[in-house]
């Protein structure tokens, strides 16, 4: 799911000092932050393991080798893809059919909701940093942002991140989509050099769906 590269992109662009937190804050210099850590993303690669569950059972498990093309936009390409097997009679088969198309359509709409928990642009930012609470550091020395209402009403925006690096350790985002709570936690790691910092792990909880994916980046190396 793109969202999860989105996040990093987004997370790296708000760990900043403590000052650039107030209500006062530049969020044209936060937009600034992103697009230099998009750009660093882009001399990347990294391998992504995605399992799609429902009812608890796997349904679908892809592994996909992921990086950014020539024309700038993330791209997939299939390393291994393994479906639950439906065996019996044809009606099974039709059924498993229509389940899997509202399975999609759910998640495409799902995605399209938790995307926009990206903050695409400088305003969004603001309204972030406008609504957002600083607090800690906790009893491992992080210190954490908990916005509420930032995109939609009653959801709930957290960021925790190492004041001495200023790099996000991990998120969480706990929202509603379709009548239903939603939950996403992701967690963060750093390499290289140029500290390029990413979504190692997502977790996201549908539960009114009984749908849950998780998502692993992993094998990330620099092509150039």
């Amino acid at each position: 799911m793109r969202i999860f590269a989105m996040l990093a992109v987004l997370a790296g662009s708000l760990a900043l000092p403590q000052a650039a937190w107030s209500q006062t804050a530049n969020a044209y210099r936060l937009a600034a932050a992103r697009q230099a850590n998009q750009s660093l993303m882009k001399l990347y690669g990294w391998e992504s393991r995605t399992q799609i569950s429902v009812s608890g059972e796997v349904k679908d498990t892809r592994i996909d080798s992921v990086g950014y093309g020539p024309d700038g936009q993330l791209q997939r390409n299939i390393m291994s893809d393994q479906q639950a097997a439906v065996r019996g009679l044809f009606l099974r088969h039709l059924i498993a059919a229509v389940d899997k198309k509202e399975l999609e359509q759910y998640l495409t709409g799902l995605r399209g909701v938790l995307e926009q928990y990206t903050l695409a642009s400088a305003g969004a930012i603001q309204t972030f940093l406008d609504r957002a609470v600083a607090s800690g550091p906790n009893s491992q020395g992080l210190y954490q942002m908990t916005g509420n209402n930032v995109v939609q009403p009653g959801d709930v925006y957290t960021l925790w991140f190492n004041p001495q690096t200023r790099k996000p350790t991990s998120l969480q985002v706990s929202t509603s989509f379709n009548g239903g709570p939603v939950t996403l936690n992701a967690t963060f790691r750093t390499i290289g050099p140029d500290g390029l910092n990413y979504v190692e792990f997502a977790n996201l909880d549908a539960p009114a769906k009984q749908v849950n994916v998780q998502v692993s980046n992993y094998n990330c190396y620099r092509k150039f």
